[in-house]
């Protein structure tokens, strides 16, 4: 007896759906195919090659290529007893190294590097993957050594990451990740979140990054427990970042703040160290309410505990503040309410201080007012004249304190750089647009100006961008609303000298521009601001020059 079509069709459709993944192996040195095994000499080419749930195995050697991965596959290294891994170095910088836009692909055990001239943009990016498993990898010398945008419920684990120019870990508008046992060390950022939430960051080490270790920007209910974050300038940042758990991690000997909020609320902070931060173990800044921090071990930090500034109603309670330089708890304005119980303070010089500076100064004054009126009343002498010499050391202080920090700045300029000498040169390219070359001088005559402050820095050399726009309305005012962007370049001042600057672009023939010059110093923040993020833009420079053809 026959089968049936049906069943025939059934059978066929389970020996499909069962057959198993094929292994496509990548390897320079052979070329070539035999009974077993088909060879490729580029991982792309045996990407292209693969069907969906290929393994794609890549033989020690280093690959000169950037892949894309499209489909769902496994791309890894064979390791060798000698421990040497398949190197991935870029050929073009414009591009990631790897990019995934499959979902449930996985890409391991593999030494990716950037460009040999210039960084690449990513070492491995994750673009609107879910469900992908990235793990074991070393990336190094990129922009970003692992980028995350719109990509969900992936596994970030046991990756090396390091000397990457911008962020170790970059991820945007992505949740539910799992980010572990990872170790992001000598970047110029550790790991960044934005828009991220209900991520798991667990086990990582976060050392020797220049900024920080963490930062969290308008991001939620994310878990960061039990990492190690050590050496950066500051551990962990969260700004504008709610509800998140933050437990059981070592936050220590950070050159600012192990632990910084700003404007984050309802966070939980628990059964953390914060140990030989150099200013404070934690920094609870401005408008950062309903926090519950409880059950923290402030401990040698070399001045405060906890520094608050303008926070109100959180719960600061059952904490340890033991041996911190200063004080346990330093309230930088005395308005700050929070409910601050049940802790154990010892060995610090103060406990819980909540007097400003300016409250001191007026202490000391009291004291000596005081002081004085006794010593006039019971005319006790030596008293008097201890009493006018301490007076005139306390004037001559104020005095030095004034010149120093509050300089006179009558005489100062409006800008750091004039532009000067601007000449125009106009070469038609038909009748309707022209080619405008500009050049100028930029004189970068002053450190400081009276409107423009460089992170309170004296800069000898200056690397600038030279941003040039033109406004042209219908009728002839100008608006700065209207501005359009028409070149941008860069170069670098060296005080106190005059700098050449050259740059060209096209207008219309028909039209009055009014073309704008500025100057703008990149100034790289500590740790993500709500309006500028990571990066903030000071004009150090401006002018205005009028190109007329009508």
């Amino acid at each position: 007896m026959k089968p049936s079509i049906p069943i025939l069709l059934f059978i066929l459709f389970l020996s499909i759906n069962f057959t198993s993944a094929a292994t496509l192996t990548v390897d320079k040195e052979i070329q070539e195919t035999n009974n077993t095994t088909v060879y490729y000499s580029s991982i792309q080419d045996a990407i292209n090659a693969a069907q969906e749930h290929d393994l794609i195995l890549v033989r020690n050697g280093t690959y000169n290529e950037n892949i894309v991965i499209n489909k769902t596959v496994r791309v890894t290294s064979i390791l060798y007893d000698d421990g040497d891994a398949a190197s991935l170095e870029a050929t073009n910088p414009d591009i990631p190294v790897i990019s995934i836009t499959a979902k449930n692909t996985q890409v391991s055990g593999l030494i990716i590097t950037g460009h040999n001239d210039s960084s690449s943009k990513t070492g491995i990016f994750v673009d609107g993957a879910d469900d992908c498993h990235i793990s074991n990898n070393i990336i190094t010398k990129t922009l970003n050594g692992i980028s995350l945008s719109s990509s969900s419920k992936n596994d970030i684990v046991n990756n090396t990451i390091l000397l990457n120019t911008e962020h170790g870990m970059y991820i945007i508008s992505s949740n539910g990740n799992n980010i572990l046992t990872n170790n992001i060390q000598n970047n110029k950022r550790g790991l960044y979140l934005e828009n991220s939430d209900n991520n798991i960051i667990k086990n990582n080490l976060l050392f020797n990054n220049q900024f920080y270790g963490f930062a969290l920007l308008d991001s939620s209910s994310n878990s960061i427990d039990n990492n190690t974050i050590l050496s950066n300038k500051i551990g962990l940042a969260l700004t504008t970042s709610n509800e998140n758990q933050i437990s059981n991690n070592n936050a220590s000997q950070n050159t600012k703040h192990g632990l910084l909020l700003w404007n984050a609320e309802s966070n939980i902070v628990t059964n953390n160290e914060f140990s030989g931060n150099e200013f404070s173990g934690m920094f609870l800044g401005s408008l950062s309410t309903d926090n519950n921090i409880e059950n923290n071990l402030f401990l040698k930090n070399l001045k405060y505990g906890i520094t608050i500034e303008s926070a109100d109603n959180n719960h600061i309670n059952s904490n340890e503040f033991t041996q911190n330089n200063k004080y346990g708890i330093y309230h930088l304005y005395s308005g700050d309410e929070n409910y601050i119980n049940k802790n154990t303070f010892s060995d610090n010089s103060s406990e819980n201080v909540k007097f400003t500076p300016i409250q001191q100064i007026a202490i000391v004054l009291i004291v000596l007012t005081i002081i004085a009126l006794g010593a006039f009343f019971f005319k006790i002498a030596w008293l008097k004249k201890a009493f006018i010499v301490l007076m005139i050391i306390i004037l001559l202080a104020i005095i030095a304190t004034i010149v120093i920090y509050f300089p006179f700045e009558g005489g100062l300029s409006d800008y750091n750089v004039n532009i000067e000498n601007i000449e125009k040169t106009i070469v038609p390219i038909n009748d309707t647009y022209s080619e405008v070359t500009l050049s100028m001088d930029l004189n970068y005559h002053d450190r400081y100006s009276g409107s423009t402050e460089i992170d309170n820095e004296e800069y000898d050399i200056l690397p600038v961008s030279v941003q040039i726009s033109s406004d042209s309305p219908a009728d002839g005012s100008y608006s700065s609303n209207d501005l359009n962007l028409e070149n941008i370049g860069k170069t670098t001042l060296e005080y106190p000298q005059i700098t050449p600057y050259e740059c060209t672009f096209v207008i219309d023939n028909s039209k009055t521009y009014d073309i704008i010059i500025e100057t703008k110093f990149k100034d790289e923040l500590d740790y993500p601001h709500p309006r500028y993020k990571e990066i903030k833009w000071i004009t150090v420079g401006e002018t205005m020059t009028q190109i007329n053809f009508v």
